[in-house]
């Protein structure tokens, strides 16, 4: 994946919005407190901080891109993975 284009700027994942990387964060879809999927290069892509933050990382856009990208089966096996408990001790 492409994080930014030539002229540095990082599309937000959910709102297609293209901003500085300073302004970007890193968004989950299954959130970073489960940690089977903290970290899992499936789960994160860069939002900006209005769709991660004021909008709840915008879930069903989220989602539907995702879907798109990685295909159902990853999918479903990323939402699997997030149900799973795991302790990082």
């Amino acid at each position: 994946m492409k994080l930014n284009n030539e002229r540095g700027l990082v599309e937000c994942y959910t709102c297609g919005k293209f901003f500085y990387i300073k302004n970007i964060q890193c968004g989950h879809f299954v959130g970073r407190g489960h940690y089977s999927t903290r970290f899992d290069s499936r789960n994160v892509r860069p939002q900006c901080k209005m769709c991660n933050g004021m909008r709840g990382g915008e879930p069903g856009a989220y989602a539907l891109r995702l879907i798109k990208e990685i295909g159902i089966e990853d999918f479903i096996l990323l939402l699997q993975l997030g149900a799973e408990y795991r302790d990082w001790e």
